[in-house]
């Protein structure tokens, strides 16, 4: 079945598993779906109450609607399922605002272990941690995630391949319907790797490459970093990868030369370049002359845009402090969408509301002691982000709604206020758009 539905506080999420995306319906939408599996149009209309909230003209275009984006079959049937939830659906209060009954994403840094020592590394990864958590343990968090109907889960490190057990994670991961982002370096993918990975559903592959050329990016990488990830490219493409991503890291090293990562991208079948702002944390404090400035990248990314279309393999750009509005409407506090749509689960198996903010008392619990489930409703850390105050800057912004002020652990790295501006907001900048 295309589609899977969880019960909220406004109604339902609906999981759109060919699009990998969730779609919010209030109330009467949820209800209509679930009660078409039982009754006909008519039924629904005249003996289910439905002509008691709305017109028949309305309902019966509610019900084309749905199948013309393909929620109902021909027979105005529900083409999904709704996952098993306590009735009535028991979701906790902050400040008399309410929120999701499970993130729709969980950030999972599987390994600390890495062979390479970028220098921008957010995790400043090398030596795997002590006491990671098991494969086992690993099975029971995609199993936790499958019954909330958690259906985002991205994988990074560390190195993920650093794992002998990984491809078990992610074969579990597509048995249960989890559909997986992995990030890689690349470097020890595989040919029989490759193989094993063409099998699974996974959303989408990403390679890290930080340069178009072996000399920049191994300046940051690693001596041989380049080759061997575009050997492991090459391995994905041959066995018939789907959705193999570029991912870039926008340094200052790179800055100059980023229309040629498309070419690059193109010439070796990679079906997207994703690129990505560095963000001051881990290795890169030691390397700072790497992190970009604001203007740096604005500049850049601009004079980008202009040059893109076409034909070719896609690029997709860091929208900075404009990220939720793909979570529009799922949540009213102030703040980015940590703690609020995403959770972050460490190698240990600590959960955080936020990856970057990942200071001891911001741990919610252990996924080995406590259920993914009590920690994001209970867990104090989350309770804070969800209790954030604002500033009156943000609150009289006409993009207020859409970014929500932005990122959290920027504001507190400048200003040592989690409620402060986001200093890379653009209208902080002085450039309205």
């Amino acid at each position: 079945m295309p589609f899977i539905g969880r019960k909220e506080h406004f109604g339902s999420l609906i999981y759109d598993r060919r699009r990998y995306r969730y779609l919010p319906l209030d109330e009467f939408g949820t209800r209509l779906l679930q009660d078409s599996l039982s009754f006909s149009p008519e039924e629904l209309y005249e003996h289910q109450g439905f002509h008691r909230v709305t017109t028949r003209e309305n309902f019966f275009q509610t019900l084309s609607l749905f199948r013309e984006e393909g929620l109902l079959d021909d027979r105005f049937r529900f083409r999904g399922s709704f996952i098993s939830q306590p009735d009535p659906l028991e979701v906790p209060v902050e400040v008399g605002r309410k929120f999701l009954s499970a993130p729709l994403r969980i950030n999972l840094a599987i390994t600390q272990a890495c062979p390479l020592r970028c220098k921008h590394c957010i995790n400043a990864s090398g030596k795997r941690g002590p006491d990671e958590l098991s494969s086992q343990d690993l099975v029971s968090l995609v199993d936790q995630m499958a019954a909330l109907g958690i259906w985002g889960l991205s994988i990074g490190g560390g190195e993920p391949f650093a794992r002998k057990d990984l491809l078990d994670i992610l074969d579990h991961a597509s048995r249960r319907l989890v559909h997986t982002e992995l990030v890689t370096n690349g470097i020890l993918i595989t040919k029989e790797k490759a193989k094993k990975l063409a099998r699974l559903s996974l959303k989408s592959l990403g390679v890290s490459v930080d340069g178009s050329s072996e000399e920049i990016n191994d300046a940051i990488r690693g001596k041989g970093a380049f080759k061997k990830a575009l050997r492991g490219i090459q391995f994905l493409k041959e066995e018939g990868c789907k959705n193999v991503v570029l991912r870039v890291t926008t340094t200052r090293s790179v800055l100059s030369e980023l229309k040629s990562f498309r070419s690059l991208a193109e010439k070796i079948g990679c079906d997207e370049v994703r690129f990505k702002v560095p963000v001051f944390h881990g290795r890169i404090g030691e390397n700072d002359s790497l992190m970009p400035t604001y203007d740096e990248c604005k500049q850049a990314f601009e004079l980008l845009s202009e040059e893109f279309g076409g034909n070719g393999p896609s690029v997709s750009f860091p929208v900075e402090s404009r990220n939720l509005l793909e979570h529009t409407g799922l949540f009213s506090n102030f703040g980015c969408s940590a703690g609020q749509v995403r959770a972050y689960l460490d190698s240990l198996g600590n959960l955080y509301p936020c990856s970057l903010l990942g200071e001891e008392k911001m741990c919610a619990g252990n996924i080995r002691h406590r259920g993914l489930k009590e920690m994001w409703d209970h867990g104090e850390s989350f309770r804070f982000f969800r209790r954030f105050a604002g500033n009156d800057f943000c609150f009289s912004c006409a993009d207020y709604l859409k970014c929500r002020g932005g990122c959290r652990y920027r504001a507190y790295l400048a200003s040592q206020d989690v409620n402060a501006p986001d200093p890379w907001c653009h209208q902080l900048q002085g450039t309205p758009r």
